[in-house]
């Protein structure tokens, strides 16, 4: 018989039954042998989290002296697998991770960097309102401490960036940039160019940006950060296209790729790959599309980043929109709403559920299509992501202006005024906002010539914000000018029901309307 399988139980419940008949004693102490081996043959390379786990079973029958001796390598443990998780982008896994590493490190030299480390996680997966309570701990932590101080500065910058203060996002970046150069921190100076860069991208500075964007690709160039490198080279790809140069993007990314292939980086090439498919997508060539979104679906599974992969599974679904492939694409989207719970990614579970809710409305599925923009919108406020909520908040309009709810529409136009107001927002408006307000303004005031000015210059603000896109008040205007010339009513009204011009969404619209009242009537 082979000696490595001669002891291998054949049933999980054998197993479970021996462990429970053994002594309390016993058992402790074979989970204190299992950390021994790990930390006397590391050439064994056992997972840190599973000797992390051992460390911490062996608490549970010792006695307190060695408790407090376990707890300091459970600790050490911890910390290893946070780092593993980290190299291979495992979100989940460092969250959870994390909270424990926390309580142990709680009174000890190590709170600060689990503090951070938790933070981090908490971000990127969503939960921003955690990430920022944690972050407000390591501050006060941090206070007299320049260097741990500066640590934490920079993640508050990615904070601000992720929540939508970005004019404070700008003011501590600009801050931790300055003390990064004067404390001669190359490294940590790209990173607070990288933020920068991002920032005064979304205030709408793209001259300002894409200086930063270049500058911070050649720092990472000479320092021979390939990951960074790609990173940045696929940032200013972006920035390309969102400023008209699609030929110059493609470039762009195609080097990226090359770059995040060199450095061997998965999770970097999987993003670039999905910003990639997105430019594809803008420019028509959904098929390409496709394939780089497979690609990257692929890479993300690979790494074990589901944060990652639900992000481009949803985006794969709005692609499958596009192409008129409705049922693949809630398939797709809900599957990306799962993943994204399971997660704790609250804001990305808001932002799908934003775009399936307004697929559902467009299918006719208008009281579940209502009951998940709410619950986007309720979600995005708790992740206090304004910009998005501002974005949101206009598919919101759309559906209650379409259902008659002329009260509510407005109520969603004037709180997406006000979270999207400034230069910075521009772009967000012109795609989601000025639409939805000149379907408010035929609304109010059908055909006449004041109803049809404000609409084209609505529709003038979108051609100099997007021009590239062809306007979506084109159809609108057209309708107005034709009913003002047929002497006819424009076709907004069915009914209560206010709609697009689309016979069979009027009689869906006036059905639904029907029904709800002879429901709420019984």
């Amino acid at each position: 018989m082979n000696a490595e399988t001669a002891y291998i139980f054949r049933h999980v419940v054998l197993r479970d039954a021996l462990y429970q008949l053994m002594l309390p004693g016993v058992r402790a102490r074979l989970h204190e042998l299992v950390v021994d081996v790990a930390e006397a043959q590391p050439h064994l390379r056992m997972p840190s989290h599973e000797v992390a786990a051992h460390a911490r079973a062996a608490q549970e029958d010792n006695e307190p002296s060695d408790v407090a001796k376990l707890r300091e390598r459970e600790a050490a443990w911890l910390r290893r697998a946070v780092e593993e998780a980290t190299r291979r982008s495992d979100l989940d896994s460092i969250r959870t991770l994390g909270e424990r590493s926390l309580e142990l490190a709680r009174g000890t030299d190590g709170e600060l960097g689990a503090l951070l480390a938790l933070a981090d996680a908490s971000r990127e997966t969503g939960n921003t309102a955690r990430a920022e309570h944690l972050l407000a701990e390591a501050q006060v932590l941090a206070s007299g401490r320049a260097e741990a101080l500066l640590r934490v500065k920079t993640q508050l910058v990615g904070l601000y960036v992720r929540t939508g203060r970005l004019h404070e996002a700008e003011s501590y970046g600009l801050d931790v940039l300055r003390e990064y150069e004067r404390g001669g921190d190359r490294e940590g100076a790209v990173q607070a160019l990288g933020y920068l860069a991002v920032i005064h991208y979304h205030l709408g500075c793209s001259d300002e940006a894409e200086r930063e964007y270049r500058q911070a690709r050649r720092l990472a160039a000479r320092q021979g950060r390939w990951s960074n490198l790609a990173r940045y080279t696929a940032n200013l790809a972006l920035l390309l296209g969102e400023t008209g140069r699609v030929a110059e993007a493609e470039v762009m990314h195609r080097e990226g790729i090359r770059l995040a292939e060199m450095a061997d980086d998965h999770l970097v090439l999987a993003n670039i790959l999905g910003n990639f498919a997105l430019l594809l997508t803008d420019t028509g060539r959904h098929d390409e599309a496709y394939e780089l979104y497979r690609r990257a679906l692929d890479l993300e599974q690979r790494v074990g980043h589901r944060p990652g992969y639900a992000v481009a599974l949803g985006n794969l679904g709005r692609l499958q929109r596009m192409r008129g492939n409705d049922d693949e694409a809630v398939r797709l989207m809900t599957q990306a709403i799962e993943l994204h719970r399971e997660c704790a990614a609250e804001r990305h579970e808001g932002v799908m559920l934003g775009h399936l809710g307004d697929l559902q409305f467009d299918l006719g599925e208008f009281a579940v299509a209502i009951r998940n923009l709410d619950r986007c919108v309720e979600l995005l406020q708790h992740a206090q992501d304004r910009v998005y909520e501002g974005v949101m908040r206009t598919a919101r309009a759309r559906s209650r202006l379409n259902l008659g709810d002329v009260a509510g529409g407005v109520e969603d136009i004037e709180c997406a005024n006000l979270l999207l107001a400034g230069d910075a927002y521009e772009g967000f408006r012109a795609q989601c906002l000025y639409p939805v307000q000149a379907r408010l303004v035929a609304i109010r005031g059908g055909d006449s010539d004041a109803v049809i000015a404000e609409c084209e210059r609505l529709h003038a603000q979108i051609e100099r914000a997007i021009p590239a896109e062809a306007s979506p008040l084109e159809g609108l205007l057209r309708e107005l000018r034709s009913a003002r010339r047929e002497r006819r009513k424009p076709a907004l009204y069915y009914g209560r029901a206010v709609a697009d011009f689309d016979g069979d969404g009027l009689a869906r619209i006036a059905t639904f309307l029907r029904e709800r009242e002879e429901n709420a009537a019984s």
